[in-house]
Formats: C-alpha cells, sequence, structure tokens
C-alpha cells in the first residue's frame, strides 16, 4: 500500500471544547445535543427506542444559529486556502474557534468554512437542519444504503468555492479540502470528482457515499496523485470506524495515511488536530 501510513494514538481524558455530537461543535445546541444523545444512547441498549437514529430536532432547530459561511486566518494575501466542512446541524461556528487557533501556525493560509442549507434529513423524521446530504440511517456502516440526495448540489458548491480562488491565483494544487462526519463525506467526494489536482484532503469520522462510485472515479480523478489523511475514532458508533478502513482500502494506491483514535466516539480530540495540522504543513508549507 504505496504512502500509507497508520497510527494510533491514545484518548484517555475529556477533551474541553473539542468533543463533538455529530458535528454539533461550540454552538448553543451543543449541551442540548449531547444531553439527548446520551440520554437517547442508554434507551437504546435498553431497548426503550423504536427509532434509534431520531432525536428532538425541533429544539435543536430553534438552538442553532445560521451563521453563514465564514473565513479565518489570512484573507488578503493567502498562498493556499484550506476549505472545511461541518457535520450534520452543525454551522461553521462549530469549527471557526479551533481553525481560527490553528491558522496562527499557518499565517499565509486562508481558512474557508461554508455553510451547508437547511435540508430535510430522513433518519430525523424528515426534519430540516443544516445538511450538506439526505441521510436514510444511523449509524452509517460501509453498506449503508444511501439516499444520494442533495449530495451532487453541495459537491457543486464546494467546486464553487474552489474555483473562486483558483479564479483569484491560487493553485488548485495549493487547496486542501477536508471535512468532519458528512463534511468529511463531502470532502472525499469533492476532491475526487473535481477537474484538476488539489493539493489534499482531510477526512474526519467520515465514510465514501456510495452512489458517487468513487473507487471506480479514483483512476481517473486528477487528486489521485494528490495526498490524503483519514481520522477516525474507534469507538464510534455514529459514523463507524469500518467507514474509515473503508476509506482507506479504497485509497490503497495512493499516498494516504491512516489515524485511529482508541476511545474515541464521534468526536475529536488534541492528537487529531495536531496530525491534522501536521498534514497541512506538509501538503502547503
Amino acid at each position: 500500500m504505496r504512502g500509507h501510513k497508520r497510527r494510533v494514538c491514545g484518548f484517555g481524558s475529556t477533551v474541553t471544547g473539542l468533543l463533538l455530537v455529530f458535528g454539533v461543535f461550540h454552538s448553543n445546541a451543543y449541551n442540548y445535543w449531547a444531553g439527548q444523545r446520551a440520554v437517547q444512547k442508554f434507551d437504546e441498549m435498553n431497548g426503550k427506542v423504536q427509532n434509534p437514529g431520531a432525536v428532538n430536532v425541533k429544539r435543536l432547530q430553534d438552538s442553532l444559529k445560521k451563521m453563514g459561511d465564514q473565513i479565518v486566518g489570512n484573507a488578503e494575501n493567502p498562498t493556499g486556502v484550506i476549505v472545511f466542512m461541518h457535520g450534520l446541524g452543525d454551522t461553521p461556528d462549530g469549527w471557526a474557534s479551533q481553525m481560527q487557533q490553528m491558522s496562527g501556525r499557518f499565517p499565509h493560509l486562508k481558512w474557508i468554512l461554508p455553510c451547508a442549507e437547511k435540508r430535510p434529513v430522513t433518519c430525523n423524521g424528515g426534519s430540516a437542519m443544516t445538511s450538506w446530504m439526505d441521510l436514510k440511517d444511523i449509524p452509517i456502516a460501509p453498506t449503508t444504503p444511501d439516499i444520494g440526495k442533495d449530495i451532487d448540489r453541495s459537491i457543486e458548491t464546494i467546486h464553487g468555492i474552489i474555483d473562486a480562488e483558483v479564479a483569484k491565483g491560487i493553485s488548485s494544487e495549493r487547496i486542501v479540502v477536508g471535512g468532519f462526519s458528512q463534511g468529511g463525506a463531502l470532502a472525499f467526494a469533492s476532491s475526487l470528482l473535481y477537474s484538476s489536482r488539489l493539493g489534499g484532503t482531510v477526512v474526519l469520522s467520515g465514510w465514501a457515499p456510495p452512489l458517487k462510485n468513487l473507487p471506480e472515479v479514483l483512476p481517473g480523478s486528477p487528486s489521485k496523485s494528490a495526498k490524503f489523511l483519514v481520522c477516525h475514532g474507534e469507538s464510534d458508533q455514529v459514523v463507524l470506524p469500518a467507514c474509515g478502513s473503508q476509506l482507506a482500502e479504497i485509497l490503497a494506491d495512493c499516498d494516504v495515511s491512516l489515524k485511529l483514535y482508541p476511545r474515541m466516539a464521534h468526536s475529536s480530540c488534541p492528537q487529531e488536530m495536531e496530525d491534522m495540522a501536521n498534514f497541512i504543513a506538509d501538503v502547503l508549507p
């Protein structure tokens, strides 16, 4: 497996400010969402929930603010760009503070954090929330049926952002696309389907959307020769760890680094952020 690097790091303590639950991170909805998921998980384990994928999305929606796209870092004269997509139900505000901290290490880079549109989500009873694509079932495994709805429009949005940066004079090879959860799934698809080679792709707790046929797309993708970072928690019960392993298998002939984090759920940890920063330093020096 050319370029494949597997690294396992420990995650043994609570990480204040970094815990995400299905993409909700540092948002007004975090405390409610986390509590709902914890209670729901207990009920699932005890056979009390008939629809394990559903949550009280109305209160989640009410507590979220539509932040819109955010720009972090060097917006005036960057020599490289990172486009990073949030997860289901989140907004760019969920990642902006973390990326702001990371940008201090990269004064030459601009971070673009786009916001997904509010769309009906099947696994949450059709209620609308910020979402890059429709999801039928939770948890997500490599074999989970793919609805395919909305993902093409989201890919067009990300490609449009990349095109705009290229029009400003940034080489596509100086652009990294990444994301968390369904944002990571979108990043993977957007990178392989873009018409020019990108600098790299970061997939945090994501998966390969089945209906995009990405294993078949990869051999002809300009970004096949780019670098990929795939990170996943080994205790993730929302997007199963097998999804991260599947991504690494798809990318077996590429320059891919797979990093797994014991005891980490559908979340992030300081080591993952450090791994991401090191990847960016390597791809966009």
